[in-house]
């Protein structure tokens, strides 16, 4: 069967819809004699098996259930393969691992592939590239929020008593499963500049900060906030203590919103919006360029730079490389080591580059 896993078809990027929307597919060799079938449970127990060697479908048979072949070939979960509807409970993160070891014509259509799988429509506009991505997340946010929004029970404070609650499952875009980090944190708001259809009024901003291992990992950040209560039969205000469990996704970008409708500040109109901005914490040996790319200095003596220098450089990921310059040694020196720098937020399994600079040392 490595053959048949090895199968071009599932390395192309529409052939994933092909395989798990039908309850049954049928798998033929290029002599066009049957391989077998990929079938749901009910029609499993439907069909009669036969043994013995590959002959032509006749349109009465089919020979034999290949679903744990399949999920070998496809990276995707058996019972999947034979019920596509158990995938509702899945994290869209883990819809788009599907596409990873897949590829398509343009860019635009790896995001145009998961449409079906993520339930959403949208118009497709061949040439906005890498922007599909964006529209897909978009949309997805917009359905949640929706969701959010239809689903919400919040009851008004009745004193100023501060109470405590935990809200699961915010607005998600792309969720990680990565361990869960607790912090507690009292953010001062922070009046930032924002959309014209998003006034000051209806949305309260708090900087995330973030580390670079969370945002390279992918993990989930739970975090308690206090927002404002104020009680329309008396007047009186409050606090009110919620925990949040904010998704981090793999290479998240500076300046990223994490939206959570509803869930700010409450004032006469209602509560306010409350969106987390992310933001990259210091870190002792990298610096974060043009979003996927990763900054290391290396300082040197003006004796190496004159006649040769060796260091060892620990990667994002704990890797260790051995950077040398064996002769004279410039300012502007600089090595590039691809694939080791942060994980595109669109695509994860693609990562940017480690950029190795010098500063000389005077002294």
């Amino acid at each position: 069967m490595k053959a048949f896993e090895e199968s071009v078809w599932f390395r192309r990027g529409w052939t994933l819809q092909e395989l798990l929307a039908p309850s049954m597919v049928v798998f033929l060799t290029s002599e066009w004699e049957v391989l077998g079938h990929k079938a749901s449970t009910t029609v499993q127990d439907s069909l009669t098996s036969s043994t013995g060697s590959l002959r032509p479908f006749n349109g009465h048979e089919i020979r034999l259930p290949l679903n744990h072949w399949i999920a070998r070939a496809a990276r995707i979960p058996e019972d999947i393969i034979a019920d596509y509807r158990k995938s509702s409970s899945l994290s869209i993160a883990e819809k788009r691992s599907w596409m990873d070891h897949r590829k398509t014509t343009r860019v635009e259509d790896s995001a145009y592939c998961l449409l079906g799988i993520c339930g959403i429509y949208l118009p497709l506009i061949y040439g906005e590239r890498e922007q599909a991505f964006e529209r897909l997340e978009e949309a997805i946010e917009r359905r949640n929020m929706k969701t959010n929004a239809q689903n919400s029970n919040f009851s008004t404070p009745r004193s100023s008593i501060a109470t405590h609650t935990t809200v699961s499952d915010p607005v998600e875009i792309d969720s990680s499963d990565g361990e869960y980090s607790e912090a507690t944190v009292n953010w001062p708001e922070v009046k930032a500049p924002v959309k014209k259809r998003e006034t000051e009024y209806h949305v309260v901003e708090k900087p995330l900060p973030l580390s670079l291992e969370d945002t390279f990992k992918g993990t989930t950040k739970k975090l308690k906030v206090q927002r404002k209560t104020y009680d329309l039969h008396t007047g009186k205000t409050g606090v009110e203590d919620k925990i949040l469990c904010v998704p981090i996704k793999r290479g998240l970008r500076a300046g990223s919103k994490i939206k959570y409708p509803g869930m700010g500040d409450q004032v006469e109109g209602g509560f306010q919006d409350l969106h987390f901005i992310s933001e990259d914490k210091p870190h002792p040996l990298f610096v974060r360029n043009n979003v996927n790319d990763l900054k290391h200095t290396i300082s040197i003596t003006l004796k190496e730079a004159a006649s040769g220098w060796s260091r060892t450089v620990s990667t994002i990921d704990g890797k260790q490389l051995n950077v040398a310059n064996s002769g004279r040694t410039a300012s502007h020196w600089t090595c590039y080591y691809p694939g080791q720098g942060m994980p595109s937020p669109n695509r994860p399994t693609i990562r940017g580059d480690l950029i190795i600079k010098v500063r000389i040392e005077s002294r």
